[in-house]
């Protein structure tokens, strides 16, 4: 799926971070933005399938048979402190399941060559 770009004024941008980054000052405030909105891919995908299973927090909360201030602050975090079981729980509240793949860090057709080279070898 292509990016959609954001045209404010005459500049157009093609995503969040680059839009801080041009726009602000202050390069540390641009930077520790980024990284904080990195930080919180899982927690952002989990608040878009609530709201488009059009779901409020009290729905997944009574869905998880815990509180609305817990499912606030679990979608407050950062997806280094959501806890496994959390993710799957809220994942079967809005109608799916987890599903983990580990990837290797190369480019995907080197390190398909790689495992292909195993499997044969």
């Amino acid at each position: 799926m292509a990016k959609k770009a954001t045209t404010i004024g005459k500049t157009t941008y093609t995503s969040v971070p680059q839009m801080v980054h041009e726009t602000s000052d202050d390069e540390s405030f641009a930077d520790a933005f980024e990284k904080r909105l990195h930080s919180r891919r899982i927690i952002k995908e989990l608040m878009i399938l609530r709201v488009s299973h059009d779901l409020s927090q009290t729905d997944i909360a009574e869905r998880l048979g815990c509180t609305q201030s817990r499912i606030s602050k679990l979608e407050s975090t950062t997806d280094n402190d959501i806890r496994l079981g959390d993710l799957a729980k809220y994942a079967d509240a809005v109608g799916l399941r987890v599903k983990i793949i580990l990837e290797s860090k190369e480019s995907h057709a080197a390190a398909r060559g790689k495992e292909l080279g195993f499997r044969v070898g």
